[in-house]
């Protein structure tokens, strides 16, 4: 479970209007009761500005609506941290592009984008498996998508397979001793895919990660689809600094910021691990200045 401090601009969620408030907002929070509403007509300026909140839960996304300005425009979500280390990643590992690209942990091939600025020429790498700190409700509902996915390859394929054999039979009623190991041979291959069934794992996804410094700041990109192609993902930095994310796929709406420490050699994915911290901001700290109500 990921574990991170959430600093906010606190906010005390006003109403639209003053006194009773109708049918449904009055049951959001119970401001009549506590005095809020009563409060905040004596003094309509105290909403919060200024005060920063420290939420320390499973996590705040910073993509929430509500959570994304202050009422004076300012960003709501002042930084993120992972308190757990479970979404570290080692990026010790040093290497240099040729021919605009380099290869990742996983072994994949991963292109660099050309309109990178990288002062010193160095990219740091690591890798990051999913289901290593992945909600996990999620990493459940990833692991029967991706079984089902296996088992309709799996299908397809033997099914391929029995018809290639059975194509080959009626074409060799009499097979001598060459054309027996061929026939061999098909049939290994269908044992050999239905042996599969009996010892799938399912690793999950990795992704690979990459670290450069521009000269100014580090640099992260993680490759979120698995692809190699580096120049499609959102280049990210300590989220302190620019204050941006970017979303894991899979249908997941799972949105991550990163930190960089110890000089490059180590790359926090930050996340939010269950709905509790960002309910929590939310009571404490939401602004929706489209819907004040």
């Amino acid at each position: 479970m990921s574990f991170l401090v959430a600093l906010l601009g606190l906010l005390v969620v006003t109403s639209s209007s003053r006194g009773e408030e109708p049918f449904p907002t009055a049951s959001l929070q119970p401001r009549e009761e506590t005095g809020v509403l009563r409060f905040l007509e004596q003094h309509p300026e105290y909403d919060g500005r200024g005060v920063v909140v420290a939420i320390f839960d499973t996590g705040v996304d910073p993509g929430a609506p509500g959570l994304q300005v202050t009422t004076d425009g300012k960003p709501k979500i002042v930084d993120v941290v992972d308190g757990t280390g479970s979404g570290d990643v080692d990026t010790m590992t040093v290497v240099r592009a040729e021919s605009g690209k380099i290869t990742g942990l996983t072994g994949r091939a991963l292109t660099i984008d050309p309109k990178w600025t990288n002062s010193s020429g160095e990219f740091r790498i690591g890798m990051k498996r999913a289901y290593d700190f992945f909600p996990a409700e999620l990493v459940r509902r990833l692991e029967r998508e991706r079984r089902r996915e296996f088992d309709l390859a799996q299908r397809r394929t033997e099914a391929r397979l029995r018809r290639e054999l059975a194509e080959w039979k009626a074409a060799h009623p009499e097979p001598d001793a060459d054309e027996k190991l061929w026939q061999r041979e098909l049939e290994e291959r269908i044992e050999q895919l239905l042996a599969l069934d009996t010892s799938y794992e399912d690793p999950g996804p990795l992704f690979d990660c990459v670290l450069f410094h521009d000269g100014e700041h580090w640099r992260v990109v993680v490759d979120v689809d698995e692809d190699g192609d580096l120049a499609e993902e959102t280049v990210l930095t300590n989220f302190r600094v620019d204050r941006q994310h970017a979303t894991f796929p899979f249908g997941s709406l799972l949105n991550f910021a990163v930190n960089v420490y110890g000089d490059g050699d180590r790359l926090p994915i930050v996340l939010d691990a269950g709905d509790q911290g960002t309910h929590v901001a939310g009571i404490v700290a939401a602004h929706y200045p489209d819907e004040p109500e």
